[in-house]
């Protein structure tokens, strides 16, 4: 590499020297040479994510095949009226709901222990796994899930995940009182006229809770403005049942 040393001012004692140097071709081509096995490792790497997102995919469709299959089985707690048949079917729903141990074990592996980057692949079914089996608690126990006790229910908590986001815990159970609006209907039709009250007490103090909430989350705010709709629907069919007892008692 040749260079040329310039004087570029002078001014008393000081002196202020400018090096320029030519970059000689040969260094140039060792860059570019240098350059190329970068990208070359790069599109390796990349290459290696894309076949550890494929491997995930495979059995992220595993997952949505239980959240389905519990989904649907939850509902039919609508048409159930019998105490006995509603906890033989909240028993069958944990028993699939454990099942995902399983696969998140096959996640954490086929991603080779970098789950985060692919966690964008199962997070919408998170949240309805959590309303599943949130909603299954409360057919059982009449109160809210904790989030730990979810992350037992979905087999996280002694997995390599160990633990689910807040957001999507909060997200998951903020699609409770929609069911329980829901099941509040049925169940005046099916001549159990005395559970919507229960069910209203606790969706308007787990509406009073969502409301101490600083909400950031986009998603969140919008699901927990629709709870304020499901407890004005429960509110309804508890009026329409105070009146009718009133009509027949008159």
């Amino acid at each position: 590499m040749a260079c040329d040393i310039q004087i570029i001012l002078r001014s008393g004692r000081c002196l202020i020297l400018l090096v320029v140097c030519d970059q000689s071709p040969v260094t140039m081509m060792e860059e570019q040479q240098d350059l190329h096995s970068l990208m070359t490792i790069y599109d390796a790497e990349l290459l290696a994510i894309e076949q550890r997102r494929e491997a995930v995919v495979a059995s992220v469709k595993k997952l949505v095949n239980i959240q389905h299959k519990t989904a649907g089985l939850i509902l039919s707690a609508h048409q159930i009226s019998n105490t006995e048949d509603i906890a033989d079917l909240c028993r069958r729903v944990m028993k699939l709901l454990l099942s995902l141990g399983d696969i998140w074990a096959e996640i954490h592996q086929e991603s080779e222990g970098h789950w985060e980057m692919f966690r964008y692949l199962w997070r919408s079914h998170i949240y309805e796994l959590v309303g599943t089996a949130a909603f299954a608690h409360y057919l059982v126990n009449k109160s809210l899930a904790s989030k730990s006790q979810i992350e037992v229910m979905l087999a996280i908590r002694d997995g390599p995940f160990q633990q689910i986001d807040l957001e999507e815990y909060l997200i998951g159970v903020s699609s409770l009182p929609n069911e329980l609006a829901r099941l509040c209907t049925n169940l005046v039709t099916s001549g159990h006229a005395t559970f919507p009250s229960a069910i209203g007490a606790f969706v308007a103090e787990l509406y009073g809770a969502f409301r101490m909430l600083n909400l950031r989350n986009d998603i969140l705010r919008r699901r927990v403005d629709g709870i304020k709709y499901d407890l004005q629907k429960i509110e309804s069919i508890i009026y329409d049942v105070a009146i009718r007892k009133l009509q027949n008692s008159s």
